[in-house]
């Protein structure tokens, strides 16, 4: 019984072995460079135009960018407004194509 025992470890520990080391040689995921390889975020200021669609947006860095494709969206419903949101998007040199954004609340300071 103790030799079946101690069989069965060892295959046990063998075959933990192979996957452990099977493993550190396989990449489960495709190597290259994707659509949003590039993808950044940041928070920052988005400007709305009298269109109510976001046009431009300012980081917290200072960096302002020329929205390339211009968008509305429900979590910025008014024109002429700054609202502060986590940018998603893909720059290229001062323009950037926004790929997704989520609203920041902002509370008012109690004096």
């Amino acid at each position: 019984m103790r030799k079946v025992f101690h069989q069965f470890l060892v295959i046990l520990l063998s075959s933990q072995l192979s996957i452990l080391n099977s493993s550190c040689t396989q990449d489960v995921y495709e190597k290259g460079e994707g659509e949003l390889s590039a993808m950044v975020a940041e928070m920052g200021d988005g400007f709305t135009a009298s269109d109510k669609k976001v046009t431009r947006f300012v980081t917290d860095d200072g960096v302002q960018f020329s929205v390339t494709n211009p968008f509305s969206s429900n979590l910025m419903p008014k024109a002429d407004t700054v609202y502060r949101a986590i940018f998603y998007y893909v720059k290229d040199g001062d323009k950037a194509e926004v790929k997704g954004l989520n609203r920041c609340l902002l509370s008012r300071p109690i004096r």
